[in-house]
């Protein structure tokens, strides 16, 4: 549903869309490959856990915060992308149980059979970042054309300020 949306607050409801897509596209892609192909710094991997949690956890909580401090619209925008990083977060919490577990299961010596189930495990993981993507792309698009996802528009509903009415005088 479109609304009459100020450009200030199209500006400022683009800008969870935007912090997750970062946190997926330039931490989860490109920065994870690039601490794999650095071979010799084995613990440069741990940057993009760090990184993801630090991001995630700032929408959540600026999520939180906004419903305090800003307009209706951005509010709602800043809500969609929290509900997805808490999403991410907990598909993240699993992800890493499976690693862990790989690790305490070989007492850290991985042979090749685990490097196998880590990579059928990391299939599911990389399909829900390809489709987390295009749906902040998508929010990202609604946000600058002033419009939200219909279960936004339920689970949100705009307040209207209802001025109040004078009271008529009354006879005496």
């Amino acid at each position: 549903m479109h609304q009459e949306i100020s450009r200030s607050d199209i500006v400022r409801a683009r800008s969870p869309h935007e912090l997750f897509l970062i946190n997926l596209i330039f931490n989860h892609v490109f920065l994870l490959i690039a601490a794999l192909m650095a071979t010799s710094l084995r613990g440069t991997v741990l940057i993009v856990p760090i990184v993801s949690a630090a991001i995630l956890g700032y929408t959540i909580w600026r999520a939180r915060r906004s419903q305090d401090r800003d307009p209706w619209f951005v509010v709602c925008h800043w809500q969609i992308a929290a509900k997805r990083s808490v999403f991410f977060a907990v598909m993240w919490v699993v992800a890493g149980a499976v690693i862990l577990g790989l690790l305490a299961i070989s007492g850290g010596d991985l042979k090749p059979g685990h490097y196998a189930v880590g990579g059928v495990f990391g299939v599911p993981v990389m399909g829900t970042m390809l489709v987390l993507i295009i749906m902040e792309s998508e929010a990202m698009q609604q946000a600058s054309n002033g419009t939200l996802p219909k279960w936004a528009l339920e689970r949100y509903p705009r307040q209207e300020v209802i001025a109040e009415q004078p009271e008529s005088a009354s006879p005496r």
